[in-house]
């Protein structure tokens, strides 16, 4: 028959493996996360870097047309802006749900690893009993033996 300790061997090694998946689930949000927020600063620093251009041109003589067309630029960096914060808005919740769901199949993982120590410690127990059992059963026959082999000694001895 086999022990619960080695039933739940596979167990154990499901619950590992899907906290293994999830923890890098959680990681690949991480580092999309990571990449968006990159991504908008890269966006922010451009668009600085433009609007300081922007005053320069402004300060000269422009023809209408130009300066229309670099504004018109900048409206749509600053949409580009928005959408990638809402990119990070939505990375973030993201990440928050894989964190979640880690830290819930790594619960999941404790309490199986913890519940396989508690079986193979209970083994253990039974084990040490059983063998002091056999100790103390080992033990109860010798000291008969030896109460008979004493007797016997002694009749054998008065009878001579």
């Amino acid at each position: 028959m086999m022990k619960r300790s080695q039933r739940m061997k596979p167990v154990l090694a499901v619950a590992r493996r899907s906290e293994d998946v999830t923890l890098q689930a959680y990681g690949r949000c991480q580092q999309q996360l990571a990449d968006a927020e990159y991504k908008l600063k890269q966006l922010t620093d451009y668009q600085q870097e433009y609007s300081a251009g922007l005053h320069v041109v402004s300060s000269r003589l422009v023809d209408l047309a130009q300066l229309q067309a670099r504004r018109h630029f900048m409206t749509k960096l600053q949409s580009a802006i928005a959408a990638q914060q809402m990119e990070i808005t939505r990375c973030q919740q993201m990440v928050a749900q894989a964190r979640l769901a880690w830290l819930k199949t790594r619960g999941h993982s404790q309490s199986m690893s913890k519940l396989s120590d508690r079986y193979q410690q209970e083994e253990g127990q039974l084990r040490d009993r059983q063998a002091q059992r056999q100790s103390d059963e080992l033990a109860g026959q010798r000291f008969t033996w030896q109460r008979q082999a004493d007797q016997d000694d002694w009749t054998t001895g008065v009878a001579s």
